[in-house]
């Protein structure tokens, strides 16, 4: 039986996004305006919040290597439904 859904929030620095962002921009598609995009535009307030629907939510700071086997150890035991074994 499969889990409910779960949030993975990956958090850091604005300026590191940013980078890793701009970084990203030139190998994508130029439909995606990636290029033409202001910081302004692209950095607000908004970009830092959990969209927080209603399921669990695990976040990780990327600011440091991040430790995927505890990340997937917390997805796993998050979407679990009670009383159910998580494949």
């Amino acid at each position: 039986m499969p889990g409910q859904g779960v949030e993975v929030f990956c958090r850091c620095d604005r300026e590191t996004a940013r980078l890793r962002y701009r970084h990203r921009a030139v190998t994508r598609a130029a439909g995606h305006f990636d290029t033409d995009r202001t910081d302004d535009e692209l950095w607000n307030d908004e970009i830092a919040e959990l969209v927080a629907g209603g399921w669990p939510v695990i976040e990780a700071a990327t600011n440091e290597p991040v430790d995927l086997d505890a990340v997937v150890a917390a997805i796993r035991v998050a979407g679990t439904p009670s009383g159910s074994i998580f494949a």
